[in-house]
């Protein structure tokens, strides 16, 4: 540990550390007042080191209810695939005060490298993907990997599908509206023939531990998250987006969906296939488990599909929503 830095005015038994707001966390750049002066830079550092190594599981109370919930088992990693998601979560982080781990600076947009975590707290990362199911499955497998997460969190945007009539019923979620992805599903992974789609498991080749092509929402995490959530139903998974009237309805019909975006089944995916083999002992005796990583798949409408050119389209706005979406998926 490093030596504290001397001053003229040491810091004293009475300092006084300023939490900001009642959940806020001293792990998220304390500011230590002194009798008579703003300590250094460095002292701050010091002390804010100090802190997050001593006393972080005296100061659970202080992080929000919602946030302690997600991260009980293990860090919250939320995960998006492109830049200007990624920036949109780290607004929203900043605003509930995760600014990163140098309490000096805070981490931008730019500063995020595909596959790399990106640490704002210590039970808080932010992962950008790249675009697409390779690119999502593969930062993910590294994410569970190294970080060993009790929570994985999907945020993006999304293209509302056709409403397609069902014994569901209700109405098709509006532009900007929320949707929490009751299951994310592969929308093209099988065969197209003259009788029509089947799946990989239709076909005899089950892609993994979960009811073939969707993987659900974790159990537990349905409960807490649904009440942030406008719209709650299937999220497609695809490779190729739905810019003609005829394919968007294809994919409303064939996966049962109310949007469709790029990644989320793969990253489900990859989180179900760990949990299995976390599952199993190398010589088929009893596995000594830890907690099992949790999935949730979470967007922001941005746009309709169908036809190019009578697309409706809230690209900044939805940003903005998504902004606010992880604002207060922090400070709940």
């Amino acid at each position: 540990m490093p030596e504290a830095p001397r001053s003229k005015t040491p810091l004293s038994r009475g300092a006084r550390v300023d939490r900001g707001p009642a959940w806020l966390d001293i792990r998220r750049a304390p500011t230590i007042r002194c009798h008579s002066r703003t300590p250094t830079a460095r002292e701050q550092g010091f002390v804010w080191n100090l802190c997050s190594s001593l006393y972080e599981p005296a100061l659970d109370h202080l992080v929000p209810l919602l946030l302690s919930q997600l991260a009980s088992d293990g860090p919250l990693v939320l995960i998006a695939a492109a830049p200007l998601e990624i920036r949109a979560i780290l607004d929203g982080a900043r605003r509930a005060g995760f600014t990163g781990e140098d309490p000096g600076r805070s981490i931008e947009a730019e500063g995020v490298a595909d596959w790399r975590p990106v640490r704002l707290a210590h039970h808080l990362y932010v992962v950008r993907t790249g675009v697409g199911k390779v690119n999502a499955a593969a930062a993910t497998t590294l994410c569970l990997e190294r970080l060993r997460p009790g929570c994985l969190i999907n945020l993006g945007i999304c293209g509302v599908l056709p409403h397609i009539t069902g014994p569901a019923g209700g109405a098709p979620p509006a532009l900007l509206e929320t949707v929490l992805a009751s299951r994310s599903v592969y929308a093209d992974e099988g065969l197209l023939g003259p009788r029509g789609f089947q799946t990989t498991a239709q076909l005899g080749f089950p892609m993994g531990p979960f009811p073939d092509p969707a993987i659900p929402i974790s159990d537990s995490l349905e409960p807490l998250l649904r009440p942030l959530a406008q719209n709650y139903g299937g999220v497609a998974t695809v490779s190729t987006c739905s810019a003609t009237d005829g394919l968007a309805l294809e994919t409303a019909r064939r996966t049962g969906a109310i949007a469709e975006a790029m990644e989320g089944a793969a990253i489900a995916h990859v989180v179900a296939k760990f949990n299995e083999l976390q599952c199993a002992a190398p010589d088929g005796g009893p596995a000594a488990l830890g907690p099992l990583a949790r999935f949730a798949e979470f967007r922001v409408v941005s746009n309709t599909t169908g036809d190019r050119e009578r697309q409706q389209w809230r690209l900044k706005e939805s940003f903005g929503a998504l902004e606010h979406l992880t604002h207060r998926l922090l400070s709940s």
